[in-house]
């Protein structure tokens, strides 16, 4: 306690430090409170990392009253803490009111699917600015998945999310790609190790690239559908992908059905005339 004191001090009078990072420090609800009173006189710091630590919902909740009023600070990381419902009711809230974060860290902690489904309708507001958000290793379900889906179709600064290792049933699988199919700010999202079916995984991964392909200036192809065929070997395939591929800046998606029994084939831009499959 008198060690997280003096860092209090610290914090109110240092004019240089911009990234801190305390994880695995066993900062519980407590110490979080004292560490706070720091961080509301710091101007400097722009990232926290408090991740693997013991923050609950009384600790959310000072993180809460420092996020309502911070200005500087853009990015925060709480994954892997003991946050449930309460405190991320906490942290929307402020959330709302905050104009500075652009990238929030919330895996591995107890949010569920109500609790999610709440954090979504809370972020449509248009003076959020994340541009990350992940909730991987959570609770979160279908409900979820459905607030989710409007949050994209709604909000205009978010960029990438990751929702992996949660209870997401494919029968949400149309409803997310439907907002993801007008969505061309999203450039990455993870959803792997839910309930969809790896063609549904590989749908919104390709959804995804094209997004960031356009981004980038790059034309996009695919070549090859899953339809039940062969093709040839792996080295024959290739040189058909080849005859595809103009000296134009391309890209190029295969399918990892695409090969019956070859491994599944990644095809990855090496530079703007260069593709490596």
């Amino acid at each position: 306690m008198s060690d997280a004191t003096k860092f209090k001090d610290c914090l109110r009078t240092t004019n240089s430090l911009a990234y801190l990072s305390l994880p695995g420090n066993l900062i519980d609800d407590d110490l979080i409170g004292i560490l706070i009173k720091g961080l509301m006189l710091n101007k400097t710091i722009t990232q926290l990392d408090l991740s693997h630590n013991k923050i609950g919902q009384s600790g959310a909740r000072k993180i809460a009253k420092y996020l309502l009023q911070s200005q500087i600070l853009t990015h925060l990381n709480l994954g892997d803490n003991c946050i449930n419902y309460e405190g991320s009711r906490y942290l929307c809230q402020a959330l709302k009111v905050n104009k500075s974060l652009i990238s929030l860290n919330l895996k591995l902690n107890r949010i569920d699917d109500k609790a999610g489904q709440k954090m979504c309708i809370d972020l449509r507001v248009k003076e959020s600015k994340l541009e990350y958000l992940n909730l991987a290793a959570n609770l979160l379900g279908n409900m979820f998945c459905e607030s989710l889906s409007e949050y994209l179709s709604y909000n205009q600064s978010i960029k990438r999310l990751d929702i992996s290792s949660n209870s997401i049933e494919e029968s949400n699988a149309a409803t997310l790609k439907g907002s993801l199919l007008a969505n061309e700010r999203i450039v990455q999202f993870d959803v792997k190790r839910n309930g969809f079916t790896g063609e549904t995984e590989e749908e919104i991964q390709e959804m995804v690239t094209k997004n960031f392909l356009k981004g980038q200036g790059i034309r996009y192809q695919r070549v090859g559908d899953n339809v039940g065929r062969v093709i040839g070997t792996e080295e024959e395939t290739v040189q058909q992908v080849s005859k595809h591929i103009s000296t134009n800046i391309v890209f190029v998606f295969v399918s990892a059905n695409y090969f019956r029994r070859s491994r599944p084939v990644k095809a990855e831009i090496v530079s703007k005339n260069c593709i490596a499959l």
